[in-house]
């Protein structure tokens, strides 16, 4: 009987120990999903190919790569919006800024680039923000 029992708890370990193991796994393939890795391309890859599309007109501010889908919130999980590039910079005049998107509209990669703001300051230059949404 001792060594049934034995038997038993030994199992029962086993049986949480299987258990805990399953849900490491499952939460290091959702860290794996959400870190962009499995994309079609790695993060650098988008980074280089806007950078070398910058007309030399144009300064850029801010690039966020796969930007936050909301605030940061306490005890809520995190979530990135892996389709998205958020762009922000100044420019001269619409006109570059429109062959820029239109070239930009032209990767295989992308699917649509959107003008979210501009905003025309006092020395002639305007501050702009876009939204480029990634092929699936």
């Amino acid at each position: 009987t001792a060594q049934l029992e034995a038997d038993l708890m030994l199992n029962n370990d086993n049986l949480s120990l299987l258990e805990r193991l399953k849900q490491e796994k499952m939460r290091k393939e959702q860290l794996i999903t959400t870190s962009g890795s499995n994309a079609s391309e790695f993060i650098s890859f988008y980074i280089d190919e806007i950078g070398f599309s910058v007309p030399s007109g144009i300064s850029l501010k801010e690039a966020l790569i796969f930007p936050l889908k909301e605030k940061l919130k306490e005890k809520k999980k995190v979530e990135i919006d892996q389709q998205r590039i958020s762009i922000s910079g100044v420019t001269p005049g619409s006109e570059i800024l429109d062959d820029w998107m239109e070239k930009m509209n032209r990767f295989e990669w992308v699917e649509s680039v959107e003008l979210i703001n501009y905003l025309k300051s006092e020395n002639s230059n305007a501050e702009f923000k876009l939204i480029i949404t990634l092929n699936p």
